[in-house]
């Protein structure tokens, strides 16, 4: 137990460094100067597995000759209706738990919360936390046994532990239930064999397993998990709580986000907070109300990390990252071909005080006690890789194809980052990397290849993934193709079923608003919508035809699913009127009833007919007839 408790104290102190560590790479990326006890700000937990499941149904769906996926509802992003915290994680029985979030939504975060929670801990509680991030877990296919992967991530530094690996070992295994094991982003762990071991409880049967993965590869997992949580994000109190904390309770900061409809809906993904929290100098007050998609918020990252590397002005800029080109060129091009390979771990060689030192990180190989170099954040990786496509644009149709494999489907999260620097705005900053006559060029036929892929190529498929389309059209930026687009799905919008954040409302707003004199039917029936998505679509709602109706199918789902406080804020959305269903079941009158009898002024009923009154229960009238004192017009 002494050598134990030694092992113990050794990995709390190393886990203590790590979090420092990260928190100084992040400050260092960014250039944003905040105190070292910077509090973790609460994120959205979510454990309803049924709205949660499947999170990507395109990416989820495997053969055509297989039956479409069931019609799960979906989870939406800046709630906390199940108040889960790092500490239940933490403190949970449950021995194998999955942890599921799209890039930057905070799984890494929630992980950084548990470590914390566990390394300032001040008990005598003899437990143990090992935590394998993405980058050590994608160098340990070589690692034969557990001791040697003890040895190499955790034991290689101090010497007293290393000889007594063994002993340590043993006791591990021995009262495994002590032990919790933590694979932050792993991959394809099908073809590691001691992964694979320690996943199903063969090296150590009572510890505590937690992974985190991405929504599209949660059903590698599906007959390992025993808990699954959903990270949302930050809701809109976090929000508010973020950036008073990171501008020092500077009301101008926070107001010129919270003010600012596009940029406030990108918040709500924590890593795109803390970027525009870095890029807010960058703003006049102008330029504080005119949208960001997630590409400009990239690019502007971007120039304002060269920016301070070079130590120039902002007038000098161009300049310096033109002499840059063929450095951050030849980054571009080890980032797209590590992400064709599926891998974050880079070959590239550079020094720590170089242009490329201020993107990348070095990692400890456990396997062979070598240095590689990985980016900051993966999504940092697929931008690099979306600017090589610029470069290199023979390469588009062999990317697009490779989207539609299920191998290499993970490169689609490039074509969103693609489309939108060659947007006129992101063009301009770009063009000391590439000619304008080139963007031209390569934008012309780029969208008509987006269309054939994603929407003509599978127009006979069970399904077609509008939103993602819409998110392309939205990084663009341009009317044109936005028409184009409507043109060819018949100005019908059909989101049904979807999972619609406020970043996927403010797209498919964008591309509602550029529809000109024809009006959009959207369709949102079995599909949950945020609050902020929703106040996004209501201010384009003079562009949509048979408007109640898709508010009839937002109060359905909303009656099923939300608590009341909810409810009550969609109804003062709405401007005081609900929309329900004549077909409606009783659990949905019955909710529907406590929100009109509870609220304190009368209502505006909308009754929607889809079925003939002559099958109406009795009911359903008597139900309707006791809501008249509180209904101001039916």
């Amino acid at each position: 137990p002494r050598l134990c408790y030694q092992f113990q104290n050794f990995l709390k102190t190393r886990t203590k460094h790590i979090l420092c560590q990260q928190w100084k790479q992040r400050q260092r990326l960014y250039g944003v100067k905040v105190q070292e006890n910077f509090p973790f700000i609460p994120l959205v937990l979510d454990t309803d597995t049924v709205k949660n499941e499947p999170c990507n149904k395109i990416l989820l769906k495997s053969k055509k000759s297989k039956k479409p996926r069931s019609k799960k509802m979906k989870a939406y992003i800046p709630r906390d209706t199940h108040q889960k915290s790092h500490e239940d994680l933490f403190n949970s029985r449950e021995q194998n738990i999955l942890i599921v979030g799209k890039p930057g939504i905070g799984k890494t975060t929630v992980i950084q919360q548990m470590l914390h929670h566990w390394a300032e801990r001040q008990d005598r509680k003899l437990d143990f936390m090992f935590y394998f991030d993405e980058n050590t877990l994608s160098n340990t296919s070589n690692v034969v046994n557990f001791e040697n992967l003890l040895l190499g991530t955790f034991l290689m530094s101090n010497p007293e532990l290393k000889d007594n690996a063994d002993e340590i070992v043993q006791y591990l295994q021995e009262y495994s239930e002590k032990v919790t094991v933590v694979f932050d982003g792993i991959r394809d762990f099908q073809d590691n064999a001691i992964l694979q071991r320690i996943m199903q409880h063969e090296l150590l049967p009572e510890a505590k397993l937690v992974v985190t993965c991405r929504p599209e590869v949660e059903y590698e997992f599906s007959d390992w998990s025993t808990y699954t949580v959903y990270v949302q994000g930050f809701n809109e109190e976090s929000i508010y709580d973020f950036f008073t904390a990171m501008s020092n309770n500077d009301p101008e900061l926070v107001d010129s986000v919270i003010n600012n409809p596009a940029l406030f809906s990108l918040c709500h993904v924590p890593m795109y907070a803390f970027m525009v929290a870095a890029c807010i100098s960058y703003y006049t007050s102008d330029e504080a109300q005119k949208p960001c998609t997630a590409t400009e918020l990239y690019v502007r990252i971007f120039r304002h990390c060269l920016q301070r590397h070079g130590k120039v002005s902002l007038l000098q800029l161009d300049g310096h990252i033109k002499n840059c080109r063929d450095v951050i060129l030849s980054l571009a091009e080890c980032a797209f071909n590590a992400t064709k390979l599926k891998t974050i771990k880079l070959e590239f060689e550079f020094e720590a005080r170089g242009i490329a030192g201020i993107f990348l990180k070095t990692v400890v190989s456990p396997a062979h006690q070598r240095l590689f170099c990985a980016f900051h954040h993966n999504t940092m990786q697929e931008f690099f890789s979306a600017l090589w496509l610029l470069e290199k644009a023979e390469l588009l149709d062999e990317v697009l194809q490779l989207c539609q494999n299920e191998e290499s489907k993970h490169m689609k999260h490039v074509i969103p980052f693609l489309c939108g620097l060659q947007s006129r705005t992101n063009t301009d900053h770009l063009k000391c990397l590439l000619p304008l006559n080139e963007f031209k060029e390569n934008a012309d036929n780029f969208l008509k290849k987006v269309f054939n892929t994603f929407l003509d190529n599978q127009q006979g498929d069970e399904y077609v993934d509008i939103a993602f389309i819409c998110q392309c059209l939205y990084e663009y930026q341009s009317a044109g193709p936005c028409c184009s687009f409507l043109e060819e799905i018949n100005y019908h919008l059909d989101l049904s079923e979807e999972h619609l954040d406020p970043y996927t409302c403010s797209a498919v707003s964008y591309v509602i608003s550029q529809s000109g004199n024809k009006q959009v039917h959207l369709s949102l029936e079995n599909s949950a919508v945020s609050l902020t998505g929703l106040k996004t679509i209501l201010k384009h709602s003079k562009y949509l035809r048979y408007f109640s109706t898709t508010l009839c199918q937002v109060w359905t789902v909303a009656l099923q699913c939300e608590e009341l406080n909810y409810l009550r804020n969609l109804l003062l959305l709405c401007g005081n009127e609900m929309h329900i269903s004549m077909s409606s079941q009783t659990d949905v009158l019955e909710q529907a009833g406590k929100i009109i009898t509870q609220n304190t002024e009368q209502i505006i009923l909308h009754l929607h007919c889809d079925k003939d009154p002559q099958q109406l229960t009795e009911l359903f009238f008597n139900t309707v007839l006791s809501w008249l004192p509180y209904i101001s017009s039916l």
